[in-house]
């Protein structure tokens, strides 16, 4: 396994390439808080990606809702189904299953998060103290590191603003609706340089050394890369597996969800990692630091 490893929203509408100082991170990452902080009283957004025009009038069911049973994964929206001989090599023989049971694993690990920290969170609002609601200490410690939250700051749990627990029930919800309506299409083996989306094509922006993954803000595809089938970064593979597509899905749903170039609000990695400490799961080895 290489020294690092990479699920990257590589493909990029951002003109700038320079990594960014620190603080102008933070400053960004408020901006863009505060940006979206006027949407804090509205429901969750529905997904409107590739619009279809034959799902205008349908009424989709809130996949964001771990109460909502999630969909299928559609084999027809998986490339290699059937797979070739080259490509089963890689996938092995059913990977249309292999695809299902690490999205069946990354709803379930999101559906906890969401359920316990809305659970935590309307305690708290109908009067509840943080230290008797918030005394478990993957909570705690999730929130301190991933998000340099206070859990016994009691405007986290109340308040509806940016860069509160609502922030982060909102995102996670989100990822799981792209997880789980079922619109979501799989390129089984993605090529070194490859077009997705809107963003921009640069040589190299697709499946190269360790890239597990690829995305692209707005649109619905996956692009899988060969470390996603075989290397379990040291921990159980449907985990690995399964934080690589609630990692991407993040980037899918959120588009100005980047990675380590971003503040914590606004780098993947964070929630991802949030959501293994929330279900006491180690974080890969290769991965601990890509969320400062």
């Amino acid at each position: 396994m290489g020294s690092k490893v990479m699920e990257h929203f590589a493909l990029t509408r951002r003109d700038d390439r320079l990594p960014a100082h620190a603080t102008d991170r933070a400053r960004l990452d408020s901006l863009v808080e505060a940006s979206i902080a006027e949407l804090s009283h509205s429901p969750a957004p529905r997904r409107l990606l590739g619009f279809e025009p034959w799902r205008a009038f349908e009424a989709d069911p809130d996949f964001g809702s771990p109460n909502t049973t999630p969909r299928s994964v559609r084999a027809n929206f998986v490339s290699c189904n059937p797979p070739s001989g080259a490509i089963k090599a890689i996938t092995g023989p059913d990977p249309v299953g292999v695809i299902q049971a690490a999205n069946t694993r990354a709803i379930e690990l999101l559906d906890y998060v969401i359920r316990d920290l809305q659970g935590k969170r309307d305690e708290i609002r109908a009067g509840a103290a943080t230290a008797a609601t918030v005394e478990d200490i993957p909570t705690r410690e999730a929130l301190r590191t991933r998000f340099r939250m206070n859990a016994d700051d009691r405007s986290i749990w109340m308040e509806s603003s940016a860069r509160t627990v609502l922030t982060l029930i909102r995102r996670f919800r989100g990822a799981r609706q792209i997880l789980a309506d079922g619109w979501m299409r799989y390129t089984c083996l993605g090529a070194a340089t490859i077009t997705l989306g809107k963003c921009d094509l640069t040589e190299g922006n697709g499946c190269t050394a360790d890239t597990r993954a690829v995305s692209c803000g707005g649109h619905s595809r996956i692009v899988l890369c060969a470390p996603w089938w075989s290397d379990d970064l040291g921990i159980n593979k449907l985990d690995a597996q399964a934080r690589t597509l609630l990692h991407e899905a993040l980037h899918v749903h959120f588009g100005f969800i980047g990675d380590r170039e971003s503040g914590n609000f606004a780098n993947a990695h964070c929630y991802d990692q949030f959501v293994f400490d929330m279900n006491w799961l180690d974080v890969p080895t290769a991965l601990v630091g890509s969320c400062p």
